[in-house]
């Protein structure tokens, strides 16, 4: 079980096994990450997740918590060309 606990605003969110309802789906996922950019190998790197996972990703989707950091890193980037 995957249990993440945010303090300041008291929400807990739980995972049990490896069940996750994919938010983003397998096309999403493969066009956020070549729109920054990166191949399966570069994105497992910044998103701190295993290569195979990655891989599970663009085939069955992804969940929340990889849109949002993808989207993190989307604007990251942003900055970064902006400057």
């Amino acid at each position: 079980m995957v249990e993440i606990i945010v303090r300041c605003v008291n929400i807990v969110f739980r995972q049990i096994g490896n069940y996750h309802p994919a938010i983003m789906t397998a096309n999403e996922y493969k066009a956020a990450i070549a729109a920054l950019g990166m191949d399966h190998h570069m994105a497992d790197k910044a998103l701190e997740i295993g290569p195979r996972t990655s891989q599970r990703y663009a085939f069955q989707g992804a969940p929340r918590i990889i849109a949002l950091a993808l989207k993190a890193l989307a604007i990251k980037s942003k900055g970064k060309n902006a400057a």
